[in-house]
């Protein structure tokens, strides 16, 4: 059994920027294709993706064309105060 700890999770879903991977041990987790615990990927049965993609939020995993950041959520202000 493999135990997912919180500080495990931005090794699992990275920050890419050109050749950067931070933390660089979250170059073992470049490919989205296979299945790691905690892992975020953009599918329907990934239960984190879709409980903030069906709430308006946008994921750093495909949300800029210049760096990736799989562990990152983020909602426009304006989407979330009238």
């Amino acid at each position: 059994m493999v135990k997912l700890i919180l500080w495990d999770f931005p090794i699992i879903n990275p920050y890419i920027k050109g050749t950067r991977v931070l933390p660089r041990e979250g170059s073992a987790y470049l490919d989205r294709t296979k299945n790691y615990k905690g892992i975020i990927t953009q599918s329907a049965g990934n239960a984190c993706y879709q409980a903030f993609v069906s709430r308006g939020y946008e994921w750093g995993g495909n949300a800029w064309t210049d760096r990736v950041d799989y562990q990152h959520f983020s909602k426009q202000i304006s989407d979330v105060i009238d």
